[in-house]
């Protein structure tokens, strides 16, 4: 459960992977038609873990599993309907808790799905819990650094701070202090403009 939460800090660009707790909030079994209830408010709360276990099952209208959509942002989730993976292996997503991020689980036709779904709390301090509007001004920066740049010289990011060796290699990115953490996480693969 540790890896899953880290690679779930990482998708949230939340660099204080301590901070985050997991508890399990649901076990949801899905027929035809099922879906999930929708999202309730709680203060608490930060983000949802949706774990989905292997099922065999096709959603209505071929359309992924869930789609989350914040302004004009929208995310497929497709839990491996796509490649007809769904029944061999398990596959998570997660999402902010805000008010007007949309989320869309899309109905069963026929088979059965079997999820999980993980409250996550914050448990750091109250200005550093991650949220689905931060602060974008030094992806930007980096984007526009990116967009102008040849491809074929060095490109060079500096970080902010100085780490031991030793650090990075034990913690990897979770050892980058919030503004390196944040510079490293908009240039992975699955967020950078290089092709």
């Amino acid at each position: 459960m540790k890896q899953l939460i880290e690679s779930v800090a990482v998708s949230l660009e939340c660099s204080d992977l301590e901070s985050i707790k997991a508890h399990l909030g649901n076990l949801y079994i899905f027929t035809a038609n099922g879906r999930f209830p929708p999202q309730t408010e709680n203060d608490d709360r930060f983000a949802t873990l949706i774990i989905q276990l292997p099922s065999n099952y096709k959603v209505q209208n071929n359309e992924p599993a869930l789609i989350t959509k914040y302004k004009n942002e929208t995310i497929p989730h497709s839990f491996g309907i796509d490649t007809h993976s769904s029944a061999f292996n398990a596959y998570y997503a997660a999402y902010f808790t805000d008010p007007n991020l949309e989320i869309k689980h899309n109905p069963i036709a026929e088979g059965i799905r079997v999820c999980l779904s993980y409250n996550l709390y914050w448990k750091g301090s109250p200005n550093k819990r991650p949220n689905i509007d931060k602060d974008k001004t030094l992806n930007r920066e980096i984007e526009n650094v990116l967009k102008t740049w040849n491809g074929k010289d060095c490109l060079l990011i500096d970080l902010q701070y100085q780490y031991k060796r030793s650090d990075i290699e034990e913690r990897g990115v979770y050892a980058l202090k919030q503004t390196d953490h944040e510079r490293v996480l908009y240039l992975r693969p699955d967020k950078c403009l290089i092709g």
